[in-house]
């Protein structure tokens, strides 16, 4: 017994120096099956992190996308059950640090920080939509219980709309506003394969309000609004 209290009380020390010659991909995955199995430490957890920047934010958000597509099993023919019970776990870490992530940028700590900057939160939703939308193409198109189409997609457009409410009325500078629309632009083009979820009809109402509210900084009119000058000619 006192040589496994010992051996205890070692593992305990060295604990740290182990953990710190961890490459981040690996700390990444040790934390991600932390809270997997052990979700009532996800508070805790939360609490002792830094808030997250633009840069690791993206970077962890890659990484959990190529763990969910790791995860896809290969081969034809394969069940969409088999399917989904392989990247439930995967899946579920993706949703679960995105649902947070979303949460960090639409309710930052102060006005003055960097995730309260329209660029900074135009940015994160343009790469989290856009990852959606890639998990969208390699998951089965009609799935049992799919996390992404039942719970990230509906609060990701949730927080588009917030956006641009919170732009209503502000003057932004031309050039911002039109990479804005290029962007939005690409995250309504239609996927590979001809293979769509809701993402892509959700990112054109999105597109649509951003042009009757913002067009007018670039020059540009509502797609209805020409339309119904068209009609009064």
């Amino acid at each position: 017994p006192r040589s496994t209290h010992q051996d205890t009380l070692s593992l305990h020390d060295a604990l740290p120096i182990c953990t710190a010659s961890l490459p981040k991909e690996s700390l990444l995955t040790l934390l991600t099956t932390l809270l997997t199995t052990q979700p009532s430490l996800r508070p805790t957890i939360a609490a002792l992190l830094p808030a997250p920047t633009l840069s690791t934010t993206l970077s962890t958000l890659a990484t959990l996308e190529r763990a969910v597509l790791a995860s896809v099993p290969s081969g034809q023919h394969l069940r969409e059950e088999y399917i989904w019970g392989r990247v439930r776990t995967s899946l579920e870490s993706y949703v679960l640090e995105a649902k947070a992530f979303l949460s960090a940028f639409l309710n930052p700590p102060t006005d003055d920080d960097e995730l309260s900057h329209p660029s900074t939160t135009f940015a994160f939703l343009y790469a989290l939509t856009s990852s959606v939308r890639r998990l969208e193409v390699a998951l089965p198109a009609t799935p049992i219980k799919n996390p992404l189409a039942a719970h990230l997609l509906p609060i990701t457009i949730n927080a588009w709309h917030a956006l641009l409410t919170r732009l209503g009325g502000r003057v932004l500078g031309k050039a911002l506003v039109e990479g804005w629309f290029e962007r939005i632009d690409e995250l309504c083009v239609d996927s590979p394969g001809g293979v769509e979820g809701g993402a892509k009809r959700a990112c054109e109402g999105v597109r649509d309000r951003m042009r009757r509210e913002l067009g007018w900084l670039v020059g540009l009119r509502a797609a209805s609004s020409a339309m119904m000058d068209d009609e009064e000619l």
